[in-house]
C-alpha cells in the first residue's frame, strides 16, 4: 500500500453482508526490518462469532487479501505449541463462541500417543479479545533417549501444531541378575524428572520401582541430577539352574528396552545345556544347513563351550524382545533424503503419495540443505499432506547422516529407505511388506529396478531409461502379477529402495556415519544384519524406476574410491561374494517371467522370431553367422540368441525387446518356457559346444513343428575334441567310438565341452537323436558332409558353402 495513509479493512460473509470493519493502522515494530518505510500497517478487528460454520472474506480497500476467505465455526482451531524441558506447552482457540476447553493429545512421528490431558481457560485473560485455552502436558518416558522426535499436537482430534523434542538419556546398568538390577538414569534436558522402571523376568512383570537413590559419583559428572540411582531386588527365581532366564528393563510407561536389552541370563548349567541342544540341532538334517555350515557351527559351539565352562554363566544382550511390543498404528516410515533434482524429487514424492496408504505409511522428507534454489518451496507444498513430515537439516549431512536422522525419529517402525530419484508404482509397497513378513528371518527387502546394479532389469548390464516395447508402470504391474510373493537371497541390499524391519534396526542400529556422505553404508548395514542371522532378499514382484546417483553427481566415483577400501577391510569376503553373485546372475530367476511376458507381447503385436544357437567362442563360426545373416537373413524375423557366458551360464538375449536372461543346467525347463513366449518359427543351431546335455534333450522335442537348421561348422557332433585331431596330433578321420574313448583318456575333450560324463558312443547317440529332429542339416563342403554321413547315416545332409554366395539354403 502507499507509504502514507492506511487502508480500510472490511469483513463480509458469504452473501456479502458487512460483519466488521476497521483500518490498517496498528503499530508493528517487528516489521521495520522489512524496509517498508513505516510500521503502522497492521490491523486487529473483532468479528462476531456464532455456533454455526461460516466462511468470511477479508478485503483491503475492496480487494480480497491473501489468506481470505477464512472459515469459522465449531471444531476449527488455532493453536501454538512448544517443548519446554519434558513438557509440551501451548494454547488453543476455537473459532466459535466460548465452549468447553478441548482435550489435547500429543502423537509422535510413529503415530504413538506420548502425552495427553485437558486444556483450561485463563481465569482472568489479559486480553478480552483473545482468551485461549492453555495446556501444559508431561511427555511419556519413551520420549527420552529416542533421538529427535517429531510431535503432532491435536485438540479434540484436530491438528493444531507441530513441534519436536530431543530428550537425551544417560544411563548405565551396573548389575543384572535374576534377583537384582543396579544402575542409574539421568535426563539432561529434564534433570528434575523422577523415572520409574519396570522389570520383566521371563516375559512377566515382576517389579516396578522408582529411581530414588542418590549417586554422588553420577552427580559429580551431572551436577544438576537429583536421585538417578536404582537398586531393585527381585523375588527369587523359581526356574531350574539349567534353564536360562530372560530379563527386560523398561521405563514404567514405556515400550522400549533399556540398556541394549533384553538380556538372556544363563547360569553355567543352563548355558551348557543350551550349547548341547544347539550342537544336536547342528547335526540334525535341518533345511538349509549344509555340511560347511554344520562344521562351522559345531566348531564355534565347541569354542564357546570352553569359555562357558570357565565362567559362572553368561549374559547375552540384544536378543529378540522377550516382552511383546505394543502394536503401532504405522505400518512403515518412508525416509526420503533430498539433495538435488527438483523435478525428479517431485515425481518421486507424487508417486509415493499416489501409492501409499496415508493412514499407515508415513512419509518423511528431509531436505539436506539442497543447493537447488527452488527445492524448499517445492517441498513446502507437501507439508500439509496427511502423514507427511518435512524436515530441513541445518547443515548438509550427506545421505548417511540424513537417513540416520530419519531413523532416529521413527524408531519402532519398519522403515523404507527411498532415494529421491525413484518412482514407485501401484502395489509395490504392499508387496515389499508381504515379502518381508513372509519369513521371520528376512531382515531387508530390496526392490528390482530399471537401474540399480545387480537389482536391474532387464539385467545388471542392461540399464536403459526406457524400454521401447513396454512402459515401466506396465512392467511393474506385470511383475506384481507374475512374481507375487517371490524373493531371492542377495549378498547385500541397495538403499535406493530398501525396506528394513523394525527389529533389525533395533538390533543392528543406525547406518555407520564413518562412510561419510554415502556409498557402502547399506552394504555395511546388511552385513551386520546377516551376522545376526537375518536374510537380505530382493522382491521379484516390485519394480521401481531409478535415475541413480542424481544427488551425488560427479562425486560418485570419488565416494566409491573412498569407501570401498573401508568396506573390504571390514568384510574381506564382500567383494569376492559380489563378483561371484554377478558372474552367476543371482537374480536371474526373478526376471524370467517378465522376459517371457515381453516376448509374448511382442509376438502378439506381430513380431516373428528366429532362434539362433551358438556359443561365446572366437573363431570362424561367429563370422559365418554374420555372413549368413547378411546374405540370407531370417525372412524378416527378429533374432533371438541362445548362447553361453564366459561363466558357463546359458544366455538368451534379444535386441527387440531388449532382454538378457541367464539359466544354468538345472533350469533348462525354465529356459524353454521363456522361449515359448517368443514361439520362434525358425531355429538355426550353429554351435552346440559348451551346452549341457539337458539342452540337447529338451531341444529335440521342442523342434517339433518348427523349421530348423543345423549348421555343421565343426565336428563336435561326433568328436568331443571338435577337430578330429587326436591326442598325438594325428587326423583320425572319424574313428570308431572305442578308439575315440582311448583318445579322450589321453588328451581329454575340448575344454569348453560339458558332456564329459558321456562316453563317445553316448555322445554320438545324443547328437544323433537331436540332429534327426532338424528339418535341415547343412555342411559347408562335400568333404564335411561325408564325415557327417559316415557317423550319422540316417541324416539327409545338404551341402552349402558358407555364403560368400547369395544362395538361399534355408
Amino acid at each position: 500500500m502507499p507509504d502514507t495513509g492506511n487502508c480500510a479493512i472490511t469483513v463480509i460473509d458469504a452473501e456479502g453482508r458487512l460483519l466488521a470493519k476497521g483500518r490498517a493502522s496498528r503499530h508493528r515494530p517487528d516489521l521495520a526490518a522489512l524496509g517498508l518505510g513505516r510500521t503502522t500497517l497492521a490491523y486487529r478487528i473483532a468479528i462476531p462469532l456464532g455456533t454455526e460454520a461460516a466462511r468470511l472474506r477479508v478485503l483491503a480497500n475492496g480487494e480480497e487479501l491473501v489468506g481470505s476467505p477464512v472459515d469459522i465455526g465449531p471444531g476449527i482451531y488455532d493453536g501454538f505449541c512448544a517443548v519446554d524441558s519434558d513438557m509440551v506447552t501451548g494454547w488453543v482457540s476455537e473459532r466459535t463462541k466460548a465452549g468447553e476447553p478441548p482435550f489435547i493429545t500429543v502423537v509422535n512421528g510413529a503415530g504413538v500417543e506420548v502425552a495427553r490431558g485437558g486444556s483450561r481457560f485463563d481465569e482472568r485473560p489479559a486480553d478480552p479479545l483473545f482468551a485461549p485455552a492453555r495446556f501444559n502436558l508431561r511427555l511419556d518416558s519413551d520420549c527420552f533417549g529416542g533421538g529427535e522426535m517429531l510431535l503432532n499436537v491435536y485438540a479434540n482430534g484436530k491438528l493444531i501444531g507441530r513441534t519436536s523434542c530431543s530428550l537425551g538419556l544417560h544411563a548405565n546398568l551396573e548389575t543384572i541378575s535374576p534377583e537384582r538390577v543396579v544402575g542409574w538414569i539421568h535426563a539432561p534436558e529434564a534433570p528434575e524428572r523422577n523415572f520409574e522402571l519396570t522389570v520383566y523376568r521371563d516375559g512377566k512383570l515382576v517389579e516396578t520401582a522408582a529411581c530414588d537413590r542418590e549417586r554422588t559419583d553420577v552427580q559429580a559428572h551431572f551436577p544438576n541430577c537429583k536421585t538417578p540411582g536404582f537398586d531393585i531386588s527381585l523375588d527369587p527365581v523359581n526356574t531350574p539352574a539349567d534353564v536360562p532366564v530372560t530379563m527386560t528393563i523398561r521405563l514404567a510407561d514405556g515400550t522400549r528396552d533399556l540398556f541394549d536389552g533384553p538380556y538372556l541370563l544363563a547360569r553355567r548349567p543352563a548355558a551348557v545345556a543350551a550349547i548341547y541342544k544347539a550342537a544336536q540341532l547342528a547335526n540334525a538334517d535341518l533345511p538349509g544347513l549344509d555340511a560347511g555350515a554344520r562344521a562351522v557351527l559345531a566348531e564355534a559351539l565347541r569354542n564357546y563351550l570352553e569359555k562357558v565352562r570357565a565362567s559362572e554363566g553368561v549374559t547375552l544382550s540384544k536378543q529378540p524382545s522377550f516382552v511383546p511390543e505394543a502394536a503401532l498404528p504405522m505400518r512403515m516410515a518412508i525416509i526420503m533424503p533430498i539433495y538435488r533434482g527438483v523435478d525428479v524429487t517431485r515425481a518421486c514424492i507424487e508417486s509415493v503419495l499416489a501409492h501409499r496408504n496415508p493412514e499407515t505409511d508415513q512419509l518423511i522428507l528431509i531436505n539436506d540443505r539442497s543447493p537447488d534454489a527452488q527445492m524448499a518451496d517445492m517441498l513446502a507444498a507437501y507439508d500439509a499432506a496427511p502423514n507427511v513430515i518435512l524436515l530441513e537439516n541445518a547443515d548438509n549431512l550427506g545421505f548417511v547422516g540424513t537417513v540416520n536422522r530419519g531413523l532416529a525419529m521413527c524408531s519402532g517402525t519398519d522403515v523404507l529407505l527411498l532415494n529421491s530419484d525413484t518412482v514407485l508404482h501401484a502395489g509395490g509397497l504392499d508387496e515389499m511388506v508381504r515379502v518381508a513378513n513372509s519369513r521371520p528371518e528376512i531382515g531387508t527387502v530390496t526392490a528390482m529396478s530399471s537401474n540399480a546394479t545387480i537389482f536391474s532389469y532387464p539385467s545388471a548390464e542392461l540399464r536403459d531409461a526406457a524400454l521401447p516395447d513396454i512402459s515401466w508402470p506396465t512392467l511393474a504391474a506385470l511383475a506384481l502379477i507374475e512374481n507375487a510373493g517371490t524373493c531371492e537371497d542377495v549378498p547385500t541390499g541397495h538403499g535406493f529402495c530398501m525396506l528394513i524391519k523394525r527389529e533389525v534396526i533395533k538390533r543392528v542400529g543406525l547406518l555407520d556415519e564413518a562412510f561419510g556422505r554415502g556409498y557402502g553404508e547399506e552394504n555395511d548395514f546388511c552385513a551386520r544384519a546377516a551376522a545376526l542371522g537375518y536374510r537380505n532378499v530382493a522382491a521379484g514382484g516390485v519394480l521401481v524406476e531409478h535415475k541413480e546417483s542424481i544427488s551425488f553427481g560427479n562425486e560418485r566415483a570419488s565416494l566409491l574410491a573412498q569407501n570401498q577400501p573401508r568396506l573390504n577391510a571390514l568384510y574381506p569376503e564382500y567383494t569376492p561374494l559380489i563378483m561371484e553373485f554377478e558372474k552367476q546372475d543371482g537374480l536371474r530367476r526373478l526376471r524370467w517371467a517378465l522376459d517371457r511376458a515381453r516376448l509374448a507381447r511382442a509376438r502378439e503385436a506381430g513380431a516373428r522370431f528366429a532362434l539362433v544357437i551358438s556359443n561365446a567362442l572366437e573363431g570362424g563360426t561367429p563370422k559365418a553367422i554374420r555372413d549368413i545373416e547378411d546374405k540370407v537373413g531370417y525372412g524378416g524375423a527378429t533374432r533371438l540368441s541362445l548362447s553361453l557366458t564366459e561363466g558357463g551360464l546359458i544366455e538368451l538375449s534379444c535386441k527387440a525387446p531388449l532382454l538378457c536372461a541367464h539359466f544354468n543346467a538345472s533350469k533348462v525347463e525354465q529356459l524353454f518356457n521363456v522361449m515359448d513366449g517368443a514361439a520362434p518359427g525358425l531355429v538355426l543351431a550353429h554351435q552346440l559346444l559348451g551346452f549341457p546335455a539337458p539342452v540337447f534333450t529338451a531341444l529335440g522335442g521342442w523342434l517339433e513343428g518348427r523349421r530348423s537348421l543345423y549348421w555343421a561348422h565343426d565336428f563336435y557332433s561326433f568328436c568331443p575334441r571338435v577337430t578330429m585331431i587326436d591326442a598325438i596330433g594325428r587326423f583320425c578321420g572319424g574313428a570308431d567310438a572305442d578308439t575315440c574313448g582311448r583318445c579322450l583318456e589321453m588328451g581329454k575333450a575340448h575344454e569348453t565341452s560339458v558332456l564329459d560324463e558321456l562316453t563317445p558312443a553316448a555322445h554320438r547317440a545324443l547328437f544323433a537323436g537331436l540332429l534327426e529332429r532338424f528339418t535341415h542339416v547343412v555342411a559347408p563342403s562335400a568333404n564335411a558332409a561325408g564325415y557327417l554321413a559316415k557317423m550319422f547315416p540316417r541324416l539327409n545332409i545338404t551341402v552349402a558353402p558358407h555364403p560368400e554366395t547369395t544362395q538361399d539354403v534355408a
